[in-house]
């Protein structure tokens, strides 16, 4: 069973990056399986095996990174968090949530820049013979994404509400104190 925080999470951003990510690691899983069986039983391999499971990799990856900015739980030295100051802390996270924004917009444009030029020039991976830009538009879609679930978290975080968060952002007292 979930916790409260990461259904309200799903209920707010509802694209399920988390069974993208597992179909893409079993198929992953699977091709992997029959190249090493292939290989070493029947002396044979898939020529495109090693291409496809690099570029699911990069798909997962970026796709993960979203769904973290989607429940928060992207790493973070938590020890400016730890005042008591509510105002300072809502400040603090205000900053570093319109931070993480910034940068996932630049990462859109610039990600999109690449898609672009992918599509004009025409590349196309050597195994499998599909178009690169169909494997980088991975990076804008999962920008994109990032970009939606910060502005919401920013949102959240200037009308005074917490943010969904896979993690607590309070910090637990230690017994006896």
């Amino acid at each position: 069973m979930k916790p409260e925080k990461e259904r309200a999470a799903d209920r707010i951003f509802p694209v399920d990056e988390e069974s993208f990510i597992a179909i893409a690691l079993l198929c992953s899983t699977a091709v992997l399986f029959l190249n090493v069986v292939l290989r070493y039983v029947f002396s044979k391999s898939l020529t495109w095996a090693e291409e496809f499971i690099r570029y699911s990799m990069i798909w997962i990856s970026f796709i993960g990174s979203a769904a973290c900015f989607k429940k928060g739980i992207h790493f973070g030295v938590d020890l400016i968090l730890r005042v008591k100051s509510k105002w300072f802390v809502r400040a603090v996270k205000i900053f570093i949530e319109t931070t993480g924004l910034v940068f996932c917009c630049f990462l859109l444009k610039f990600s999109l820049d690449l898609v672009f030029f992918s599509k004009q020039s025409g590349q196309i991976s050597p195994a499998m013979q599909v178009p690169l830009w169909i494997v980088y538009a991975v990076i804008p879609f999962s920008a994109a994404l990032a970009v939606i679930y910060e502005s919401v978290r920013v949102l959240l975080l200037c009308i005074g509400a917490e943010p969904p968060s896979g993690l607590d952002s309070e910090p637990k007292e230690e017994a006896g104190q």
